[in-house]
């Protein structure tokens, strides 16, 4: 007789973001907007439609040599359509990554000398919608944005260092900084006195 076995989670979504192995890189949201994404899309469709028609025109080594160049091109738009952005530790400091998937594309230095704390600022913001201007000029999608600006003592110089779409993201962003840093997470109240 088969043993039959029962698998049962209390949390039916793991928290992918963050595990164990990967306790030095948080992860949080696309590096483009829905609406960038169909763009490098569509710039990837049309470089393949083009590389298809043309491979009927080249023939001997010019054609390993296009093929594996449109494979290069649809790869690096493939990476910038679907990188992520987020926070990674590196040798005690963070810097602002850059991944895809759970790999680390590019990290960039966070300034935070004579910096602090940190706050977030929630924004309402407007992105107008390219290519529907002859139909409706004025059309825009407006969305939440959560600034991750750190401040210097007096809050009189802040340094957005990076936008979030989705107020949860905002939250682990907080405990990451808060965990791996020195700064404190403060209300913005500027002091210009």
């Amino acid at each position: 007789m088969q043993k039959i076995r029962y698998f049962s989670y209390t949390n039916p979504l793991p928290n992918i973001i963050m595990t164990e192995s990967y306790n030095d890189k948080l992860i949080l949201e696309y590096n483009l907007s829905s609406h960038q994404m169909i763009h490098t899309s569509l710039i990837g469709l049309a470089i393949l439609c083009i590389a298809i028609t043309g491979v009927n025109e080249i023939s001997g080594y010019l054609l390993y040599i296009f093929i594996i160049g449109i494979t290069i091109l649809l790869g690096i738009i493939t990476i910038i359509t679907f990188s992520r952005k987020g926070f990674v530790k590196v040798d005690g400091k963070v810097f602002k990554g850059y991944f895809f998937g759970k790999n680390l594309l590019l990290k960039k230095t966070i300034d935070i000398t004579d910096k602090n704390a940190f706050t977030i600022l929630k924004l309402r913001k407007k992105q107008k919608m390219a290519f529907f201007a002859a139909a409706n000029p004025d059309m825009a999608q407006s969305f939440d944005c959560y600034d991750i600006a750190f401040l210097n003592k007096k809050h009189t110089i802040k340094e957005v260092v990076l936008s979030l779409k989705k107020e949860k993201n905002s939250k682990l962003a907080t405990e990451f900084l808060s965990k791996n840093t020195d700064l404190k997470l403060e209300i913005y109240s500027p002091d210009f006195s």
